[in-house]
């Protein structure tokens, strides 16, 4: 009797140990937008007719979870671009704000190749800060602008 209490919690325990040692599904692989899909409606964003809707399918794509880092960076890049330079077209047409995008850029993408064009154009834009004709600029990207001046300066 005592062999078989034994040889039962022997079993039992061995069960046990093969459920919790069992290896659980792996999740499949996130699908991402390829490059050329990207570039394509990157492209497709840039080209709109004005300036807010260019910024609106620009923070579309930024706003996509099937974008890779490198995608969104390249995405936050253009819209910083087009937000400084162009003035008071839209709300988000101020340097505090391409500075804002520029610093996800590189948040995402610190070794992406344009990061040295965008550093340059960073600093443009920062020069810009001193002029009153961006004193309306919205507040959340002045206040980040100003985070991203002081660590940078």
């Amino acid at each position: 009797m005592k062999i078989r209490s034994t040889l039962a919690a022997l079993l039992l325990a061995a069960g046990i140990a093969a459920c919790a040692s069992a290896p659980e599904p792996e999740a499949p692989a996130p699908v991402t937008l390829s490059d050329e899909a990207f570039t394509a409606l990157s492209k497709a964003a840039q080209s709109e007719k004005t300036q807010p809707a260019r910024e609106a399918a620009l923070t579309a794509l930024i706003s996509r979870d099937d974008i890779t880092d490198r995608q969104r960076a390249e995405a936050y890049y253009e819209r910083g671009f087009l937000r400084g330079n162009y003035v008071r077209d839209d709300v988000w047409a101020y340097p505090q704000c391409a500075v804002v995008d520029y610093m996800k850029m590189q948040e995402l993408a610190p070794d992406h190749r344009w990061i040295k064009g965008m550093e340059e154009d960073r600093e443009y834009q920062f020069s810009r800060f001193q002029y009153d004709t961006f004193n309306s600029a919205p507040q959340e990207c002045k206040d980040a602008a100003a985070e991203a001046f002081a660590e940078l300066h």
